[in-house]
């Protein structure tokens, strides 16, 4: 057990101490990914809670006057008047600048819930996952692009991009008519494409390939580009059905034993 007085600390949050009872202050914890048991913080202040990148919270809880996280099957109880706290999602203690400062309303609805009202019981998370840098958990919004109405899009260099298509499988075909597309850049050793089924579970990689019920994929050499074809989702309005054309790549395996692509 640790008490803290009025001056401003910078403490690591490793579960080495169990409890933290702030006196004033306003204190910096970093909440670090190898945490190693039960940790309670009891602070009243206008304090920081740094969740480093990468830190994964696998479930959380939010109270009007109460957060608590799950990290390595260890929970991370912060008591006093979380609202007054600044969630810096990728904070580091070196870095004051680093991440995405969350206030405590703003991180309930990171983990896809809110903040009850007083002396309502908690809240639990919908959404959970790894911490990132932009102030979201789970898979980062940063480098997706969403392929719907599209037509012609150009993959940034050097940037690890996911070109996300929605599909439905669930007639036995994959139907679509998201987009006719084309992707100039695509780069198969940095980016991905992501076909996005609606129907559970997802179409297999092996059956999406195989044209039979899948996609009908197929390179043309001549014209240096591949291209992924998918049945009409509505033959009776005009939209045309989907189709992604890769240009300057020709491999209807898409990757092979190293796709660049994913059915989810």
């Amino acid at each position: 057990m640790a008490n803290l007085g009025s001056e401003d600390n910078n403490i690591n949050i490793d579960g080495g101490v169990s409890e933290f009872t702030d006196f004033g202050g306003n204190d910096t914890y970093t909440i670090l990914g190898s945490l190693s048991g039960d940790v309670q913080i009891i602070d009243n202040q206008a304090s920081t809670i740094n969740l480093p990148e990468g830190l994964t919270i696998s479930d959380a809880l939010f109270l009007s006057d109460g957060v608590q996280f799950t990290i390595n099957g260890n929970t991370l109880t912060l008591l006093g008047d979380p609202s007054e706290f600044s969630f810096v999602f990728g904070g580091t203690p070196i870095d004051p600048n680093a991440g995405t400062p969350q206030s405590l309303d703003a991180t309930a609805s990171v983990f896809g819930t809110n903040v009850p009202g007083p002396g309502v019981g908690p809240n639990a998370a919908t959404t959970t996952g790894a911490v990132n840098a932009d102030g979201s958990v789970g898979e980062s919004e940063e480098g997706l692009v969403d392929l719907s109405g599209q037509t012609e899009v150009v993959a940034e260099d050097g940037v690890p991009e996911t070109f996300v298509l929605e599909f439905d499988s669930s007639s036995g075909n994959a139907l679509s008519s998201d987009a006719v597309v084309s992707i100039t850049g695509f780069d198969p050793a940095e980016d991905i494409l992501r076909f996005d089924d609606a129907n559970a579970p997802a179409q297999d990689a092996a059956t999406f390939l195989n044209g039979e019920g899948g996609a009908a994929v197929f390179s043309n050499g001549f014209d240096g580009e591949t291209i992924i074809s998918f049945q009409d989702d509505n033959t009776a309005d005009s939209v045309p059905p989907a189709q992604v054309t890769l240009v300057g790549i020709t491999d209807a395996s898409l990757g092979g034993a190293d796709p660049f692509f994913e059915v989810v």
